[in-house]
């Protein structure tokens, strides 16, 4: 099989984050595009023992899908 594109993994990509995942609101209120608005990469959250513990379930559910 060859290998795609650049712009077929793109849309690939695409389809799949559309399928997936769930865009982040930016503070206000308006949802960016993928691909678009502040990229975090903090490590650390300040988040209750509950906000982490529903965290760590929302990432399990979504990586048994």
């Amino acid at each position: 099989m060859p290998e795609p594109t650049v712009e077929e993994f793109a849309a690939d990509a695409a389809a799949w984050l559309e399928a997936n995942g769930t865009p982040k609101t930016g503070g206000d209120g308006v949802e960016p595009g993928w691909g678009e608005g502040e990229f975090s990469v903090s490590v650390f959250h300040a988040l209750t023992f509950d906000e982490e513990q529903q965290l760590l379930d929302d990432l399990r559910d979504w990586s048994l899908r």
